[in-house]
């Protein structure tokens, strides 16, 4: 039922931040809005008018980031709140060739924070044997020490979104120039490796960290931005279980698709850290159980988007259909 599809980032506004995953933004972000392209891309996807979906209070975890955590160094995710978040308002790309009914449905499947020796082979494994194809938002200091399954992403016809060098809040929010350099690091890091790269960005912790000067420093250097709208939940510092990450995917897209948005599901494939002599019930511990959850729920993902009639697409800039941002 796959059939590819290569996504350019233009059609999203973004007055809020998409269901930013637990895990991924530390508490009391600052918030922040993105500006929707209305230029069609290039295979003639166009925009609906703009859904305003039902803002919700974010639930906040008593796992709030401290500077002490012993994750930090180890895990590019800091511990954050376990609740969701909120929608925002997004433009719908549909196909004006067809009536809405007969119109391709497509979802981007997402990975975070990798390459790691413990989970991004499995997950490509399963890619393979369900033939459907999903992004890869990539650290650069994990690809750097992952060279053969960063080379692996691309040549299996996955992509690759720059999701900074460091994925270090502090180093990387402290100043646009600041973020620049990360990522400019991680652009390099893919060149050498891969001998070349797209200026696709998801940012850690979401859009709520990119004030003005910081969006207009990505825009000035030709960056776009990758965003989600559904996630596992698999960042949750109390652990998820397969099951859990399956039905918050479930949940997610039921609510995706009532607002008739495509659905961008944001899962991780982790950063690099030994499994060697770890507590189950240690920071560490939680953060492997939630990656094994979700390999685990990954097959069963990828079934229900099949029998949904979902056809897989990848962020990529050669192609046109997406759901995207541009700042």
């Amino acid at each position: 039922m796959y059939k590819q599809k290569t996504l350019a980032f233009g059609l999203i506004l973004i007055m809020g931040i998409f269901f930013l995953l637990p895990g991924c933004k530390p508490k009391n972000a600052p918030s922040g809005s993105l500006i929707s392209k209305n230029t069609p891309p290039p295979h003639n996807i166009l925009n609906q008018e703009n859904n305003n979906p039902e803002t919700a209070r974010q639930n906040q975890s008593k796992q709030a980031q401290k500077e002490n955590n012993p994750l930090a160094p180890i895990v590019s995710t800091p511990p954050v709140q376990a609740g969701e978040s909120t929608f925002a308002q997004v433009y719908e790309p549909v196909n004006p060739m067809s009536a809405d009914k007969q119109a391709p449905k497509y979802v981007y499947l997402t990975f975070d924070d990798g390459p790691n020796t413990n989970f991004t082979g499995r997950i490509l494994d399963i890619l393979a044997q369900q033939q459907v194809k999903a992004s890869f938002a990539v650290v650069g200091l994990n690809a750097e020490k992952n060279p053969d399954l960063l080379k692996r992403i691309a040549k299996e016809g996955h992509t690759v979104i720059n999701h900074t060098y460091t994925h270090d809040y502090k180093n990387i929010y402290a100043s646009p120039e600041a973020l620049l350099a990360d990522l400019e690091k991680t652009n390099q890091v893919l060149e050498n490796i891969l001998g070349h790269y797209e200026k696709f960005f998801r940012p850690p912790g979401g859009f709520g960290y990119l004030n003005k000067s910081f969006r207009e420093k990505l825009k000035e250097n030709g960056y776009q931005l990758v965003g989600w709208n559904v996630t596992g939940g698999d960042s949750d510092p109390q652990g998820v279980t397969s099951e859990q990450v399956y039905h918050k995917v479930a949940n997610g897209l039921a609510k995706v698709e009532k607002l008739k948005l495509t659905p961008i599901i944001l899962l991780h494939d982790g950063a690099q850290l030994s499994t060697i002599n770890v507590s189950p019930d240690s920071a560490i511990g939680k953060y492997v159980q939630n990656r094994e959850s979700v390999v685990s729920a990954l097959p069963r993902i990828i079934e229900l988007l099949k029998q949904k009639g979902y056809t897989f697409a990848v962020v990529d800039e050669s192609g046109g259909m997406g759901s995207g941002l541009e700042i």
